[in-house]
């Protein structure tokens, strides 16, 4: 009966809008609505969506992401109801962003500040919802359970007591870097801040400080860890921290011990993948939650 229930509510769900940043999660929206008949139209920014994530799979249209008045004429042509946002988005030069009509808006009402990842988006949100669009989060799209970053250990591993200061210190780093909307992520290695996450990303911390750690204290030995929040002022319908296999990998093969990030505010791609990488590897991933 409940399975019944559940396929009839799947059938009976508007057509989504999917505007596709990098990275993975957008492909694992589209094969989720096909597997579920759901109808879905895509809308690819240039230079940031992956150029073949379309190909044979959903009717779509490229835009430029300054283009925010094309988006919106297009999926009111199409008819959708449901937009979700979800993908990397790489800060853009004001170059880049070529703003139209409905762009150039955006950089009137907020000049420079324009070109920062959250009033970026939190813009695009507010003109979707202002035309009658629903905004959904990610996690209303694919079951949250599979998606989301869960309170606590994920598989075997701990994060070590020795580690306890460097992961306090973390969170605080972590979080001054979220107000000034500057990245997400730090790396802490014995008592010291090696690096904080700047306009290169994750992945890109992760090399250098691997490298920066390998100078300053002449070990192969495995010590430090990541730490990643979702910055305060962040909206969080389209952009929260993202964790993936790849993240893990990185940590590992540059000797740092695992990652803490916020517990259901963290995307966490193939969580299963994740965990069975994680405990074979012997690194700790650690959904924290603050203290209220």
């Amino acid at each position: 009966m409940f399975a019944q229930k559940r396929n009839l509510e799947e059938k009976m769900l508007p057509k989504l809008g999917l505007i596709a940043g990098g990275g993975d999660l957008p492909l694992q929206v589209i094969a989720h609505c096909l597997k579920i008949g759901r109808p879905i139209f895509g809308i690819g920014i240039e230079g940031q969506s992956d150029p073949h994530l379309f190909e044979g799979r959903i009717p779509h249209v490229w835009c430029r992401l300054g283009a925010l008045g094309k988006m919106v004429k297009t999926l009111l042509a199409e008819d959708v109801r449901d937009v979700v946002l979800i993908g990397g988005i790489k800060r853009p030069s004001f170059r880049e962003l070529r703003p139209d009509f409905y762009g150039a808006k955006l950089v009137a009402r907020l000049g420079i500040k324009a070109l920062g990842d959250d009033e970026l988006l939190s813009f695009l949100v507010r003109e979707l919802e202002s035309h009658g669009f629903s905004v959904k989060g990610i996690e209303e799209v694919l079951p949250a359970e599979n998606i989301l970053l869960p309170k606590g250990h994920l598989g075997k591993r701990e994060v070590p007591d020795f580690l306890m200061e460097d992961m306090k210190l973390g969170i605080k780093v972590a979080r001054l870097l979220g107000r000034a909307d500057v990245g997400q992520s730090v790396i802490i290695d014995q008592g010291l801040v090696l690096g904080v996450e700047a306009i290169e990303g994750t992945d890109a911390l992760i090399e250098r400080c691997g490298n920066l750690k390998k100078e300053r204290f002449q070990s192969l030995k495995p010590s430090g860890l990541l730490v990643k929040l979702c910055k305060p002022q962040q909206e969080g319908k389209v952009d929260l921290p993202t964790l993936g296999l790849r993240t893990l990998e990185n940590l590992l093969a540059k000797g740092f011990l695992g990652v803490v990030a916020e517990a259901d505010k963290t995307l966490l791609i193939d969580q299963k993948a994740c965990q069975k990488f994680a405990d074979k590897e012997g690194l700790f991933v650690f959904g924290w939650e603050e203290e209220k």
